[in-house]
């Protein structure tokens, strides 16, 4: 592909493919037989001979290089802290669809912003600023971010609870014939973490890495939550080109074409829509002295279940994201107002737009899947499209972007959450499987599935809350059965 316009753009070896095939349809299958543990591990590490392009992993975590930087960012962090007021407000903004508003909408501003919280916030991100921006040769440069160039990969973190739900995406990822490495950063070790690390993840082309390993080396001045750790794992992760996928999210087709996608190797750093109008406040702007966009809805709010960076284009605006997440007590504020979703969503494109760099955000909108809200369980998940297809369909009315990723943010895919969703509410998830496959190619809600009865029946011996519910497997077979093969089911539901 040639050289792209400039369209409102953001400132700121043929066997072995079909041994892959092969492999990978032994894999889609859910066994009938209970084979046992062990011998499904064995099965899965086959995804190993896919998944050819995953390193060894055996390099010595953190590296030296990794630990010098950390020692000196840290200290950068902790020296730019703004203050523990937190920003007040006078209410949470509105919810404000991205597709309703019209050009020249402006966001209403709900904060209260005192001119000495004002002020001591400008000169703290002014500093900051300062620190990533100076010269190497300079007293207060920082040591360059490590990381392997080149290198291309997958970043993701979960909880040691979510571990089965991490599986699942994963074993998705791999269904599309993804050969990309993965490193899972993990917030603490224990005996579930280590069994599920060694025994499932390892044999999918996944590697483990606790953030405490580099962040202990130099504590910081406040906790890190659960919204922080995107931002540090990307950047203490050991890939150059990142596609951060959220424990929940998964894709579709094999992510490995999103890195030669033209978009991408023009701006470096892409992101998704959410349902949301951007409702950063003007306080926000004049903290990081830039101007504010000349036009509120030229993109919508980021739904960041999956992100797209280049750490050598993007490393300040990663490292800035970083101190806007571990500030989230006031940038969180000042980029969203409370409205739905606050959290690190914003911080990656209004750490670009800080330092003048270009980003793409896909402009088709997100795309919800499935019942809603019933009973306060969020059923839908969200769906995310091809960001070079987006961009050819600016110039071309006959391109229709592929729907690409799926967010499952509603009743997660594990076997028990599953279970008892579908005995409250008799349903599928999402649409029949004539629909899914129309619109997706094949049947999503099928396949996860059958990545959750492998997980429930198979591997259920890694994973403490299902090893100690016996019955689970069984019940999840006949739920699914119910659901897909028009077997015997007590509410009548069908596929």
């Amino acid at each position: 592909m040639g050289a792209l316009p400039d369209p409102r753009r953001c400132r700121a070896s043929r066997p072995l493919a079909a041994l892959a095939a092969i492999l990978l349809l032994m894999l889609w299958t859910v066994p009938r037989a209970r084979d046992g543990v062990r011998s499904s591990l064995a099965r899965l590490k086959a995804v190993d001979l896919v998944a050819a392009a995953v390193e060894d992993g055996g390099d010595a975590y953190p590296s030296t290089e990794l630990t010098a930087f950390w020692k000196v960012f840290s200290r950068a962090l902790v020296d730019a802290d703004p203050g523990a007021a937190a920003i007040g407000r006078d209410i949470t903004s509105p919810d404000f669809l991205w597709t309703d508003m019209k050009p020249g909408w402006t966001p209403p501003d709900v904060l209260q912003m005192p001119w000495e919280q004002l002020s001591r916030l400008q000169a703290s991100h002014a500093g900051f600023v300062r620190r990533l921006l100076a010269p190497a040769r300079s007293p207060s440069a920082l040591p360059p971010l490590p990381y392997r160039r080149g290198s291309r990969g997958i970043v993701t973190s979960s909880a040691s609870g979510s571990l089965q739900v991490l599986v699942v995406s994963i074993r998705m990822l791999r269904r599309t014939g993804s050969a990309l490495p993965i490193e899972v950063f993990l917030e603490q070790a224990d005996d579930v973490v280590s069994s599920a690390c060694t025994e499932v993840l390892a044999a999918l082309g996944a590697r483990c890495l606790l953030l405490g390993a580099v962040m202990g080396r130099a504590p910081l001045n406040r906790p890190t939550g659960s919204y922080q750790v995107k931002a540090f794992a990307i950047a203490f992760s050991s890939f150059q080109h990142v596609l951060w996928l959220d424990a929940d999210a998964f894709p579709i087709a094999p992510p490995e074409q999103l890195f030669d996608a033209a978009v991408f190797r023009r701006d470096g750093l892409v992101s998704w829509p959410d349902f949301w109008a951007v409702t950063t406040s003007r306080h926000f702007y004049r903290v990081a002295a830039v101007k504010p966009p000349a036009d509120a809805t030229a993109r919508a709010s980021t739904e960041s279940a999956q992100l797209l960076i280049d750490k050598d284009r993007h490393g300040a605006t990663l490292l800035l994201t970083t101190y806007y997440n571990h500030y989230g007590l006031q940038y969180y504020e000042l980029l969203s107002q409370g409205a739905r979703g606050q959290g690190d969503k914003e911080t990656f494109p209004a750490a670009a737009t800080a330092l003048g760099l270009p980003f793409y955000q896909v402009e088709q909108p997100a795309l919800a899947v499935g019942h809603g809200w019933a009973e306060g369980h969020a059923w839908d998940a969200i769906v995310q499209h091809h960001p070079q297809e987006d961009f050819d369909s600016r110039h071309h009315e006959d391109i229709i972007p592929r729907p690409f990723f799926f967010h499952n943010r509603g009743i997660k895919a594990d076997a028990s959450s599953l279970v008892a969703a579908m005995l409250r509410f008799r349903t599928r998830m999402w649409y029949g499987a004539e629909e899914m496959e129309a619109r997706f190619g094949f049947d999503v809600e099928r396949a996860v599935w059958d990545e959750v009865l492998l997980t429930a029946c198979e591997l259920a011996r890694e994973f403490p809350a299902m090893r100690n519910d016996p019955g689970l497997c069984g019940r999840a077979r006949m739920t699914a059965e119910c659901l897909f093969a028009g077997g015997a089911c007590e509410f009548g539901v069908r596929g």
